[in-house]
């Protein structure tokens, strides 16, 4: 989570691929990329764009990021926002419909010269906003059977309207429930939650 420009903030989440030294190289460079040009770009596909030029052709062979950037007007409750081949984000809405973030474009790092096409939604009260890697999703039981994004959603379901703390220990207690251990490196997640009260 970064600050943007006055009552806006912009957040964004990542995955790198492979393990090791490598991919936590590739994910710090990633990060200094972002800090470096999110106070001057004009839009999250504007911040994948530049993120993507600067990666792409300096990247190791079969290495990427997937990537999803969020612009939050925090007055308006307004989110600008670009998917570059991220895990979408689940938006529940107060009545329990579903949207997903999926507006942008491909993997960073692979396609020079791309054009992202960002989206936008509106948040409105009660409604709950969630990003995650596939470490969530992916996570295993002893069966090998993963614990998929519906799993996800019904957890969202039954905790949405208590609050981003509940929502957050939802989350963590349905994934290691499932798979029987504690989350792995790579199982992150963001909880965005707009006020009842709003």
């Amino acid at each position: 989570m970064l600050p943007f420009a006055p009552h806006r903030i912009a957040i964004v989440i990542a995955d790198v691929s492979g393990k090791g030294m490598a991919a936590a190289l590739l994910m710090s460079n990633l990060q200094a990329i972002v800090r470096a040009f999110v106070s001057s770009v004009t839009s999250s596909a504007d911040l994948c764009s530049k993120a993507n030029a600067m990666l792409a052709g300096n990247i190791a062979p079969g290495k990427f990021i997937t990537f999803f950037c969020a612009i939050v007007d925090t007055d308006r409750l307004l989110i600008d926002y670009c998917n570059a081949g991220h895990n979408p984000p689940v938006l529940v809405r107060r009545n329990a419909a579903i949207e997903r973030l999926t507006a942008g474009g491909p993997i960073l790092g692979i396609f020079p010269g791309i054009a992202f096409v960002g989206g936008a939604v509106s948040l409105f009260a009660g409604d709950t906003l969630v990003l995650f890697t596939d470490g969530i999703t992916e996570a295993e039981d002893a069966a090998g059977e993963e614990f998929g994004e519906t799993r996800l959603i019904d957890v969202l379901h039954g905790v949405q309207a208590s609050g981003a703390q509940a929502i957050r220990q939802g989350i963590v207690d349905a994934v290691r429930n499932f798979a029987g251990t504690s989350l792995q490196d790579d199982a992150t997640f963001i909880v965005l939650t707009a006020p009842a009260s709003a």
